[in-house]
């Protein structure tokens, strides 16, 4: 965003910012006493129906947009557009806090298990502030550093995009010291056009440090990123046996079913065991490590860090159950290139029985019949999987060999009554979140054998 095309007196709003206890909700459901309210519109809802409301509930001021509601209370603060004002009082904040790196991460795919591992490592020495659960976005991100406070020595943004320009607008609020991709890879291809328009917008992360002076952390394995983004790094990492300054390694060790690794940097070799299943989590760790480095924590600090994180919200999460049975929790999200990488994942896990449950990819526009076609024919050609596919794209395409369900009710009705999983089963779960497969683990749980308390 541009700030200068929006008049707003940014001091006047700080003031009450920091009156409030520096707390703030958009949320009227959820109002903590004296915080600082901001009536967000949206399509179909509108803040400032709520804001007398939140005051009611205990707000200290409330943001408007609305001429006439400061008529009506006092304490309501008219802006023309609540929105910007956010994003504005956002990064007014920030820049107050010049000293601390704030590392950018975004990515098509493992930019939250990255976020999530960085601020784990970054957390052995330092008070770090990073994004909570998806708050990735316009909103999510001036909300993160908003609760940037004067202990924290770090922060950590991530960074969502699904249209060209998402990414330039959160660097322009955050102002991110040093930055990683993660990757770039098919999703979101119903805003971004093509995997050349999610490379144009993710780059827009390294074309913002590179024009403020600032370097960035290269995925040299990623061959649209490292042909891209041949100068302007510091640090770079990769499993390939490159050389350079700042260049992390990684050699896989072992993934059955937990990854361990060997890390070279700096002349030496480190061994790392994790908690993380998959192979694809080795560029994950690596870009965190990476960046944990270059901001300046010991990279014995870092292998503790990834050691001890154990991962959540079904994002590569190992669930073990009894004789031999586990699930491969991967529900959150899913496009083209996870859902390969999660099924080649699958098909060189140990086990005697895999199994994939799988839900349709969504917002992929016009490639979304051609990919879900691709998976199918790739399932086809490994028949050591059984399959159960789950979705209104899916079934376009399905084989009448393989199950299909319309939707996670439908299949879970039916695994409740066929109960299939035998002995020494590994099944993977993975699909867009709006497909709802997270409601099947606790009956999943069940049928492995794992014992469940509440859900």
């Amino acid at each position: 965003m541009n700030f200068k095309e929006y008049s707003i007196d940014i001091e006047s709003l700080y003031r009450a910012y920091l009156e409030c206890g520096m707390e703030v909700t958009t949320d009227s459901r959820r109002v903590p006493e004296g915080a600082l309210f901001f009536a967000l519109k949206g399509d179909n809802f509108d803040g400032n129906s709520y804001a007398l409301s939140a005051l009611e509930q205990g707000a200290k001021y409330a943001v408007v947009s609305r001429p006439e509601l400061p008529n009506e209370d006092s304490r309501c603060l008219y802006v023309a557009d609540t929105l910007p004002a956010l994003q504005l009082l956002a990064h007014h904040h920030r820049m107050q806090r010049q000293d601390i790196p704030v590392i950018g991460i975004t990515g098509t795919n493992g930019k939250t298990t990255t976020k999530e591992l960085m601020a784990n490592c970054l957390s052995q020495a330092w008070d770090v502030l990073y994004t909570q659960g998806n708050l990735n976005n316009h909103i999510g991100v001036p909300l993160t550093l908003l609760r940037l406070r004067t202990h924290h020595k770090a922060a950590i943004v991530e960074m969502g995009a699904s249209h060209p320009g998402d990414i330039e607008e959160l660097c322009n609020i955050a102002c991110p010291t040093t930055g990683v991709i993660t990757n770039v890879g098919k999703a979101h291809l119903e805003g971004f056009g093509s995997v050349e328009g999610v490379l144009k917008t993710k780059s827009e992360l390294f074309r913002h440090l590179v024009n403020n002076g600032k370097s960035f952390i290269l995925n040299r394995d990623d061959q649209y990123l490292s042909k891209k983004w041949r100068k302007g790094y510091d640090q770079s990492f990769g499993l390939q046996a490159l050389s350079g300054k700042g260049y992390m390694r990684g050699s896989v060790l072992s993934s059955s079913p937990f990854l361990s690794m060997i890390i070279q940097f700096e002349g030496k070799e480190y061994r790392v065991a994790t908690h993380l299943v998959g192979e694809y989590n080795a560029h994950n760790i690596l870009a965190a490590m990476s960046a944990a480095t270059s901001v300046g924590l010991d990279i014995e600090s870092c292998i503790k860090g990834v050691e001890e994180y154990c991962p959540a919200n079904h994002r590569s999460q190992l669930i073990e159950g009894s004789k031999g049975r586990c699930i491969i929790a991967d529900a959150y999200n899913a496009n083209p290139s996870s859902m390969m990488v999660a099924l080649r994942n699958l098909a060189h896990t140990e086990g005697e029985h895999r199994i994939a449950i799988l839900g349709d990819m969504r917002e992929l526009g016009a490639e979304s019949l051609g990919e879900h076609q691709a998976i199918v024919e790739w399932l086809a050609e490994h028949s050591e999987i059984e399959v159960y596919l789950v979705g209104a794209e899916f079934g376009k395409v399905a084989s009448p060999l393989m199950s299909h369900y319309t939707d996670a009710s439908e299949i879970m009705e039916y695994l409740t009554k066929a109960q299939p999983f035998e002995p020494y089963s590994v099944v993977l779960l993975k699909g867009s979140h709006g497909m709802a497969l997270q409601q099947l683990l606790p009956t999943l749980q069940k049928l492995i054998g794992k014992e469940v308390h509440g859900t």
